[in-house]
């Protein structure tokens, strides 16, 4: 009987046919068409395609602020994004999506505290009821 697929290309089947990778030492598959290299294939996949989108764990996500609640900290979060682009830790995509969200936030921030202060103003701006009853005894 015909061998379909010579000894030395892996035994898998890929989208245009038979594989022609090289199987790995004392198997008859090559690492992505190996069951036991399922779990290995995951990870690698994962990493791929963090780096891919500037995902990964950069010093950019250890050096960020613990809050974003202050424009305050917010400053600190644009100059962190900043110099890991000079240092080629942040890649320019990445930080022009954070940019536009760090400018959102900041906003945000800032339409708050109007609120307040408006609220304020305008408690403060109320006619007070006057009791007088309580004046003339």
């Amino acid at each position: 009987m015909k061998e379909l697929q010579p000894k030395n290309k892996c035994a898998g089947i890929s989208k245009t046919g038979p594989c022609k990778a090289r199987p790995m030492g004392g198997s008859q598959f090559c690492f992505f068409h190996d069951p036991k290299f399922a779990d290995e294939r995951k990870k690698a996949r994962r990493r791929g395609a963090a780096v891919k989108h500037g995902l990964e764990a950069t010093p950019l996500a250890m050096k960020a602020p613990e809050g974003l609640q202050t424009i305050a900290q917010l400053m600190e979060l644009v100059e962190v994004v900043l110099r890991g682009c000079i240092e080629g830790d942040v890649e320019s995509k990445l930080a022009s999506a954070m940019s536009g969200l760090i400018k959102t936030q900041a906003n945000l921030i800032v339409d708050f505290k109007l609120e307040d202060r408006i609220e304020a103003l305008e408690e403060a701006a109320q006619p007070k009821e006057v009791d007088y009853e309580t004046q003339i005894a």
